[in-house]
């Protein structure tokens, strides 16, 4: 990068020096798109590469059924055998851990109140939204849901 620099300030002098003020004008501009260019390909290459290590983590998560309807019945079962853990799996990622603690933290009597909820939402009919990558029941509660890229579904919110 120094390098780069220093021959950047080589090329201001040098247009200064044999073509005039306009010259070493033109060639700091020219130097300043120059890095400018390099910086934004740098920076699409790291989100390149973020987006693709996301969609590998993603790709890894085997946690849901093929169906909504599936993933949620999955959940009532592990939260209905106290597997809190298996349970809060079925959420996306980023919510997994706050859902494991909201599990462990709830009372009996709360749970049981939100199980007999999402056993009720099953017998509804939920709604896709148009490219069919999103899935909401909307009685007796809202329960959204998200399609993976390897074709689970998993929640995103009770």
């Amino acid at each position: 990068m120094k390098v780069i620099k220093f021959f950047g300030l080589i090329i201001v002098a040098l247009g200064v020096l044999y073509g005039g003020f306009n010259a070493g004008v033109y060639s700091y501009v020219y130097y300043k798109k120059f890095q400018q260019k390099r910086a934004l390909k740098k920076f699409q290459e790291g989100i390149k590469k973020q987006e693709e290590t996301e969609r590998q983590k993603l790709m890894a998560d085997t946690y849901g059924g093929k169906t909504p309807q599936k993933t949620l019945q999955m959940f009532i079962e592990a939260v209905e055998k106290g597997d809190y853990e298996l349970a809060s799996r079925y959420f996306i990622l980023e919510k997994q851990e706050k859902e494991l603690d909201d599990l462990k933290n709830a009372q009996k009597k709360d749970i049981k109140n939100v199980l007999n909820l999402l056993k009720q939402s099953l017998q509804y009919q939920g709604k896709y939204s148009q490219n069919e990558n999103l899935y909401l029941i909307r009685k007796p509660i809202l329960i959204e849901f998200i399609k993976y890229p390897s074709g689970i579904w998993k929640l995103t919110d009770i």
